[in-house]
């Protein structure tokens, strides 16, 4: 009770100046020994409430001791408005880490206010030349991490790339057991803070552990900074109770992200009968069996608690021969129903197998699938589909889940080897036969690609623009090497893939080494940050 007669009376005194600020309460004993209390204040409930009940879609997981650089919500704001790089990358798992700076101690040696530093709110570093200049007179350091294995000697931030780089927004930062920093994050779909911390120690660390756990990038953000307004708090040494919730926390990441990574597989579909399932009123009658049951398997999956599910073979291609995999090459190929027109290329110009999963969330896809199949039988005689079912949930599974369809995909085919492909990209011509050939009989490519070598297939787009789409056809795409080097170098029809909207992407592949490589049938390539090539591998 005396808390909240504090509190109010801290609020009517400054009410003036907190119009945009909304306060939630939680509410526990009181413990008579302040100490005592400190050690077992909930930390992460309260960070975990603030969060809850904010009213936006991002959320700065901020400190109550620091103030944010100027003008950082206008800024911040802009930034994810107009530059949809950013913005997608917090919406698709990445923490935007804003530096923290304090006053070093050389500083508050020479000012001998190290007991009693509150100096006014508009004598703090608060634009970035100013902190650059108090950084190199030593009068600031980065706030310490103190749970940092290194102990801060090489900040996880990369002072040197916050310092100097120009020109970029972000940079990706690595990850370290131990890191804590302020953080800008989606607010929903994120991992919550860990219910049973206790105390001060391990809050921010821990939902930082969990957000890598569970593929989460860091990235820090360049032109934006927090800086502490007065001295740090005499630390608190570590009780042995938060050494063992920290054991505890970490020992039961992987099993938590295993589960989550996980999804439930129909094994036996083909003995399924599904007798006692009753055909939805509002869809016209199966055109086979197969859909029947598929259907069936839907209404199971919409009344079951699984979040997602995955159904391998619900139609065998005709020429796929279960027995015969060594040397095979199937293409993994994903979608959803309404890009399915796009398969029809990849059928047309790949004569072995092709593995396909068809991302569904209703069972009208589907009777919308299998009308498809009905209508293209014989230019799908030899793929193979599977359907990956996903409930919408939360607003983030409104996103298409790429890697869980890729997986269903490349899991499910009998081949030795695959191309994980996209739907819109088509292999060249008689690249089947000629790469059936080359691993048969050039071992140098078949030693790399048994000793975990990727082979990178660089990957083109036609330079014409198209109001529509769908405008564009299969005649658009060379069908060879010779055909496609006239379209880049005389027609400038072709291009290499997003290489000028986004050059790490498939920059590594070096194009123009490719133009005029005849020495041998590869060359090797340096992976880098970004690089997301279409490859043939051994899929095992």
């Amino acid at each position: 009770e005396t808390d909240i007669d504090d509190f109010f009376m801290f609020y009517e005194r400054h009410s003036k100046v907190l119009p945009a600020v909304s306060f939630h309460f939680l509410l526990e004993p009181s413990y008579r020994n302040r100490s005592v209390k400190q050690i077992n204040k909930p930390v992460a409930k309260l960070m975990q409430l603030a969060v809850d009940r904010s009213p936006t879609d991002y959320v700065l997981h901020h400190d109550i001791e620091f103030v944010p650089s100027n003008n950082f919500y206008e800024n911040v704001v802009e930034l994810l408005q107009t530059d949809p790089e950013v913005r997608n990358m917090v919406d698709e798992k990445t923490l935007f880490v804003v530096p923290s700076f304090e006053w070093s101690n050389f500083f508050l040696n020479l000012t001998n206010s190290a007991d009693s530093l509150n100096p006014a709110h508009d004598t703090f570093p608060l634009e970035r030349h100013m902190i650059l200049g108090l950084l190199e007179r030593d009068l600031i350091n980065t706030t310490e991490m103190r749970f940092y294995r290194r102990y801060n000697e090489d900040n996880p931030i990369i002072y040197e790339k916050w310092v100097g780089q120009k020109n970029i927004s972000w940079y990706y930062s690595p990850f370290q057991p131990g890191y804590e920093s302020i953080l800008l994050t989606k607010r929903k779909g994120m991992p919550r803070y860990w219910h049973k911390w206790k105390g001060p120690w391990f809050p921010r660390v821990g939902l930082i552990e969990e957000c890598d756990a569970n593929g989460y990038d860091l990235a820090v953000l360049k032109d934006f900074h927090a800086f502490r307004t007065r001295k740090a708090d005499k630390e608190i040494p570590v009780e042995d109770f938060a050494k063992e919730q920290l054991d505890e926390f970490r020992q039961g990441l992987p099993d938590r992200y295993a589960m989550h990574a996980y999804v439930p597989t129909v094994e036996d579909f083909d003995t399924r009968t599904y007798q006692d399932c009753a055909w939805p009123e509002n869809m016209a009658p199966p055109s086979s069996e197969r859909e029947r049951m598929l259907v069936c398997e839907w209404q199971d999956f919409a009344n079951s608690s699984d979040h997602r599910r995955q159904v391998p073979r619900v139609i065998e291609g005709a020429t796929v021969d279960r027995s015969v995999s060594v040397d095979e090459i199937s293409l993994a190929i994903h979608g959803s129903i309404d890009r399915m027109d796009k398969l029809l290329n990849n059928a047309k110009r790949w004569v072995g197998p092709i593995s396909v999963a068809i991302y569904t969330k209703s069972a009208q896809q589907i009777q919308e699938s299998f009308n498809f199949f009905k209508a293209n039988a014989r230019a799908l005689s030899k793929v193979s589909f599977h359907f990956f079912f996903e409930k919408i949930l939360v607003e983030k599974d409104k996103l298409y889940p790429h890697n869980y369809v890729r997986n269903c995909a490349l899991n499910f085919t009998y081949a030795e080897y695959v191309i994980i492909l996209d739907m819109d990209f088509v292999p060249n011509r008689r690249a089947y036969g000629d790469l059936k050939t080359l691993i048969k009989t050039d071992k140098n490519v078949r030693g790399k690609l048994q000793n975990r070598t990727v082979m990178v297939m660089p990957a083109f787009e036609t330079s014409l623009i198209f109001e529509n789409e769908d405008d564009m056809t299969l005649g658009l795409a060379p069908p060879s090497k010779p055909e496609l080097l006239r379209a880049v170098h005389v027609d400038e029809t072709v291009e290499a893939f997003h290489l000028t909207k986004f050059a790490p992407g498939h920059g590594p592949t070096n194009f123009d080494k490719w133009y005029n490589f005849n020495e041998d049938t590869s060359y090797d390539i340096e992976w880098d940050e970004g690089f997301e090539p279409y490859v043939l591998a051994k899929r095992e």
